[in-house]
């Protein structure tokens, strides 16, 4: 979802890959705490170009730049929606 809460993009189990992946690991860091992963995730770019997944409802957080440059680049582009 984007700030006015409307969605930026939609993947299909088959398409979406490293995103697919990362909502697995939200579902699993909340279910664990007992939240639904459906509630937004912060995506950030940081002032040093890096981007990152911020979720302020658990201590669940990801340096994207770790996953490899083109994974970074599907979520730079999500930011570009």
């Amino acid at each position: 979802l984007g700030l006015d809460g409307q969605v930026i993009a939609e993947f299909s189990p088959q398409e979406g890959g490293f995103v697919a992946g990362i909502y697995r690991v939200l579902e699993r860091e909340r279910g664990a705490v007992g939240l639904d992963a459906s509630e937004p995730i912060r995506l950030v770019r940081f002032s040093d170009g890096r981007i990152g997944l911020r979720d302020d409802l658990t201590d669940f957080r990801a340096e994207l730049f770790g996953f490899g440059a083109d994974n970074e680049a599907v979520f730079a582009r999500l930011l570009e929606e």
